[in-house]
């Protein structure tokens, strides 16, 4: 069994948790590729071998349900284990806490870090509840292949080009009445397996002292140039001042306007479509973290009735605010119940930035809106509406970025 080398961690909970990852793994025997296998077995899907790899590498904290689903595999193979399963995997559970804890200032609408998984209802599961947690199940017609990695020479594993989804999906909840957007007319299996995957890799940075989480939204009509820009700056309390700043028309050489209230109070609330049309932090923090209840609110218009045509307006103004990571894990793996929905892992942005494109029709049938995010960290970098001829005749950019005050912008200054 090839030794990983352990990332260059300071003392402390992250660290713990890492080396008690490294032990788990040291004693089960099994490579990246066995781990995704024990976890394809268990629990229907699994991340690449790679993103596996990089949970035990890369000096950052990796997602939770990744770590205990990773860590479950592990104990599950390790030969007659002294500790029962449960308390090696409430000890994992404890040290991400502790590590989270260390990491992330508590954000508007989040209970404390430092809670049981368990007792944040609606965001971050316990690892009971993480570990059986239902999701798609994927037969696979089997090719064996073999691929070598520096550190991680691989083995023998399973891979198809064209998975068959079973009926089974999620944790069951009931389909709103009239519409046919349910488990068995939902994403076709190749969109599955990508949005899965890119659902495991959503993190948030975490903010030093003093920090900002920096973000810039551009529209861009067509030939018209940036029509409108604005910028935000996000404190790492999210109940403290937040600023924005206006720019209708980059070409106007008038000062931009400022504006600063403390939970981003000065977003406009009201509109058509209710909080989707202005979201704010704390509408964010209300929505649901269930991927299925997620999608439901996606698909049920302003009057009650679903409707895909919805869909495709919401996931458009998702990008007016920075969506929280468990959040976005939460809509990936929700869009698996959109018939409609293409996936591409090859996509890029207007200015060239590589990006995995989630498309879904439009209400008129032929155009689509194109959610273009990160394919690292599932950010959202982008939201397009394309024509049925491929052109793009509205295109909503996003940067995001993290800075040392406010007002601050990312680079030279």
């Amino acid at each position: 069994m090839a030794i990983w080398k352990r990332p260059d961690l300071p003392a402390g909970p992250l660290r713990d948790l890492n080396e008690t990852l490294h032990g788990l793994r040291e004693r089960s025997g099994l490579s990246s590729r066995q781990i995704a296998d024990a976890m394809r077995q268990q629990h229907g899907t699994a991340p690449a071998h790679t993103t596996i790899h990089q949970l035990f590498t890369q000096p950052k904290l990796p997602p939770a349900d990744l770590v205990l689903r990773v860590a479950e595999a592990l104990v599950a193979a390790q030969p007659g284990s002294a500790a029962p399963q449960d308390n090696v995997l409430d000890n994992v559970d404890r040290l991400w806490q502790q590590a989270a804890a260390q990491q992330r200032p508590q954000s508007l609408g989040e209970p404390p870090v430092e809670q049981s998984v368990i007792e944040q209802a609606g965001r971050r599961q316990s690892w009971r509840l993480v570990l059986a947690a239902g999701v798609v199940v994927v037969s696979i017609g089997a090719v064996a292949v073999r691929v070598a990695t520096a550190d991680d020479p691989g083995d023998p594993v399973t891979s198809s080009p064209s998975p068959t989804v079973s009926s089974t999906l999620l944790p069951s909840r009931s389909q709103p009445s009239g519409t046919s957007a349910g488990p068995q007319s939902g994403a076709p299996a190749d969109a599955l397996t990508v949005l899965d995957e890119l659902a495991y890799k959503c993190t948030d940075s975490p903010l030093g002292p003093g920090q900002y989480r920096y973000f810039e939204h551009r529209l861009e009509g067509g030939s018209q140039g940036y029509d409108h820009v604005f910028e935000m700056w996000i404190p790492p309390d999210q109940n403290a001042e937040w600023m924005l700043r206006t720019h209708q028309d980059p070409n106007d050489p008038g000062p931009p306007e400022e504006k600063r209230a403390p939970a981003a109070g000065f977003i406009e609330l009201g509109s058509s479509d209710g909080p989707w049309g202005y979201p704010t932090p704390q509408f964010y923090a209300e929505l649901p973290r269930d991927p299925r209840a997620l999608y439901d609110q996606l698909l049920i218009d302003h009057i009650g009735q679903p409707d895909l045509g919805t869909v495709a307006f919401r996931l458009r103004w998702i990008a007016l605010l920075p969506p929280p990571a468990d959040l976005r894990a939460a809509l990936l793996r929700g869009l698996r119940y959109h018939p409609g929905v293409r996936v591409s892992d090859f996509a890029r942005t207007v200015q060239g930035q590589p990006a995995v494109s989630l498309s879904v029709p439009l209400p008129d049938g032929d155009s689509r809106l194109n959610l273009l995010v990160d394919p690292d960290d599932c950010h959202i970098l982008s939201s397009q509406t394309q024509t049925a001829g491929g052109g793009i005749i509205l295109d909503q950019s996003v940067e995001l970025a993290i800075v040392d005050a406010m007002g601050q912008r990312p680079g030279p200054n």
